[in-house]
């Protein structure tokens, strides 16, 4: 009798222990998180104007029989109404993967050889690429090592949000250098997307990805700062001139911005949250703050002559 009370306590701590183990895993494809990327779009007037594009899964679908998330990909302050999805992802035993990429949405921010030539290997029977194994991630590196003669150098663990979070530093021949994290995915200066994460960036002067900004819940909460998150809230930068200038109005829940180029516009609150980002024009334009909460704010505007911040009181 004893000894079966020893079988089962035994049977019963290794089922504790291994729910433990699973719930020390956050899957990276889930809803209710934002992905924010820098993306440089090359303007022949103004030069590259780095934008904030944006990443989301949200909502479900079936092909052949699997179910997968819906993969979102837009520049706008949330997914637009009526957008189709990028791609579709779905996660089983800690292995990420994408299929089904509509190359017509990529081809409004860059080619398709720009964002997916950095997709580690080729598809399985599915139509979809394995782009994350964080089960054996040393043993997926070296399964496609051959290509990129990268390696995993280290192991250490990351903070995303209060969870700690596996992160595998890769490094390879070609001046290749990325983190790959659990949760957050690629991250990494001159890497490129979510579902590219070992992206081999071009030289040429072209539209194309930098690497992660951040990652934030839906209201706008940094969740994880990314390698790119520093340069991009830079704060003031160098503006030629007092005629390029940024100048706001407040006119009821909204503010009415004149900016001296095309560019990035951003609110910024006080803990350092993105809750507006959007593509602007030269000229005027109206931001609307209504869904914001009363208190001081950053607007920062980023053009190809630097960038330009200013303080307002929403009320």
């Amino acid at each position: 009798m004893k000894k079966i009370f020893t079988l089962l306590l035994a049977v019963l701590l290794g089922s504790v222990a291994t729910q433990a183990q699973e719930t020390d895993y956050q899957p990276l494809v889930r809803e209710g998180v934002v992905w924010h990327y820098e993306y440089g779009a090359f303007e022949l007037s103004y030069g590259f104007i780095r934008m904030d594009i944006k990443m989301q899964f949200k909502g479900d679908s079936i092909l052949n029989g699997i179910e997968y998330k819906k993969c979102y990909f837009y520049k706008e302050d949330e997914i637009p109404e009526g957008s189709q999805p990028l791609c579709l992802a779905r996660e089983e035993d800690k292995k990420v993967m994408f299929c089904g990429f509509r190359y017509e949405v990529l081809d409004t921010l860059g080619t398709a050889t720009d964002c997916l030539s950095g997709l580690p290997n080729e598809q399985n029977e599915n139509g979809e690429w394995i782009v994350y194994d964080f089960g054996d991630m040393t043993a997926f590196i070296e399964q496609i090592g051959s290509e990129f003669e990268a390696q995993v150098e280290s192991i250490s663990e990351v903070d995303v949000n209060g969870f700690p979070a596996k992160s595998y530093h890769i490094s390879g021949s070609d001046i290749f250098e990325a983190d790959l994290i659990e949760g957050v995915g690629g991250d990494g200066k001159e890497t490129g997307f979510l579902f590219g994460p070992l992206t081999l960036m071009t030289t040429c002067v072209c539209s194309k990805p930098f690497g992660l900004i951040m990652v934030t819940d839906l209201g706008g909460k940094v969740l994880y700062k990314g390698a790119s998150y520093d340069d991009f809230h830079s704060g003031v930068g160098n503006v030629h001139g007092k005629e390029q200038s940024m100048l706001i109005e407040q006119s009821g829940p909204s503010l009415r911005v004149a900016l001296p180029a095309d560019g990035m516009l951003s609110v910024i609150d006080m803990a350092g949250h993105v809750v507006i980002s959007r593509v602007v024009t030269q000229g005027a334009t109206e931001v609307s703050t209504a869904s914001l909460a009363a208190g001081v704010y950053l607007v920062q505007m980023s053009t190809p002559a630097g960038i330009q911040t200013a303080k307002v009181v929403v009320k």
